[in-house]
């Protein structure tokens, strides 16, 4: 089986093999560019050019097999924790629907929604359930993108899930925050006991980086890129200006909602949040996991290791660790339909 993760630069996919234990080898993996403006675009055209990078990327990566879960993308997905009454189980779907209403930013009529009941309280007769609904039109879409590809979709899941089977072991159960800083959104999941308790998403994705370090070296949008990822915060990028120096603002911004996060969520929950992991194309910022240390010294920060427990190539390993927060979800992906 194989996970798929489509973003508005990349796409990621990622074969596994189950072989028991929780331990998983990689048999294929690759990434290539998304269709310029082509990512959650409406355009049947720009459809057909995602099909075709996509079956470029299998096709390179010499992935075997057809079946697939792909990533609902975060701003087209609403999820939450809800607590509704305990009724018959014909009962269940109409009342847990009708309190979902009352959450879900979309009209009801236009969303795919599912639920999985996550705490019981016996006492006071109270189910907690999570819940989670996408765009009609966005799962249609990812549909159709399958059936362009000759790919059998399984599954569509939320991000948020994958990123948990990817990075947060079975056994551990304090609450942990996930930061997905991604191309075009920066995400703040907190997970707790295989359930996200927390989440905030703002639009600070790492082309707002990309395009403020093009502006001041005036240099085009590749060569920042370019010089983000190869050049640590603290280095001189011109004879008076470092790198933090020249994402500042974004960095300060960061620092903030990781604060304000972490603050919301411990008054509301007895065992706090302390530990940060840091995931996605953004987090391969060289000099990040430092810098937060430095700014946020009460909090634990590790940059995601999606490849732990993963056997690789030893040839390869070296540059999957070197890449290893972009992958985070698509790994998290390919475990779940390895486990099916």
């Amino acid at each position: 089986m194989i996970g798929v993760d489509f973003s508005e630069n990349h796409i990621k996919i990622v074969q596994l093999k189950n072989l028991g234990k929780g331990q998983f080898a990689l048999e294929a993996g690759g990434i290539g560019e998304m269709p310029e403006e082509a990512f959650l675009s409406e355009d049947q055209d720009k459809l057909l050019k995602v099909s075709s990078a996509l079956k470029k990327v299998l096709s390179e990566a010499n992935v075997t097999v057809k079946e697939a879960v792909f990533a609902l993308p975060e701003a087209s997905v609403f999820f939450t924790t809800i607590d509704v009454p305990e009724v018959p189980e014909d009962k269940l779907e109409q009342v847990i629907t009708l309190e979902a209403r009352r959450y879900i930013p979309f009209p009801i009529k236009d969303v795919e929604l599912d639920w999985q009941i996550i705490d019981q309280d016996k006492e006071n007769k109270r189910l907690t359930v999570f819940i989670a609904s996408a765009l009609k039109k966005i799962v249609d879409k990812y549909r159709q993108l399958a059936e362009l590809s000759g790919i059998n979709l399984k599954v569509l899941e939320v991000q948020a899930l994958a990123l948990q089977r990817s990075l947060v072991p079975d056994n551990f159960e304090k609450p942990v925050l996930i930061l997905e800083w991604g191309d075009r959104n920066l995400s703040l999941i907190v997970m707790e006991k295989g359930i996200p308790r927390f989440s905030r998403r703002l639009e600070l994705g790492g082309r707002f980086l990309d395009k403020r370090i093009a502006k001041t070296l005036k240099v085009d949008l590749k060569k920042a890129r370019e010089i983000k990822e190869q050049t640590n915060l603290s280095d001189l990028v011109t004879a008076d200006l470092s790198l933090e120096k020249i994402i500042e603002k974004e960095l300060n911004q960061l620092t903030k909602a990781i604060q304000q996060s972490i603050r919301i969520f411990n008054t509301k929950n007895k065992d706090p949040v302390e530990i940060v992991l840091l995931s996605g194309g953004g987090a391969m910022l060289n000099g990040l996991t430092d810098y937060l240390k430095s700014n946020l010294p009460e909090f634990k920060f590790h940059p995601a290791d999606p490849w732990k427990g993963i056997e690789v190539d030893p040839s390869l390993r070296e540059q999957l660790q070197r890449t290893a927060t972009q992958f985070s979800v698509v790994v998290g992906l390919a475990k779940r339909m390895s486990n099916e």
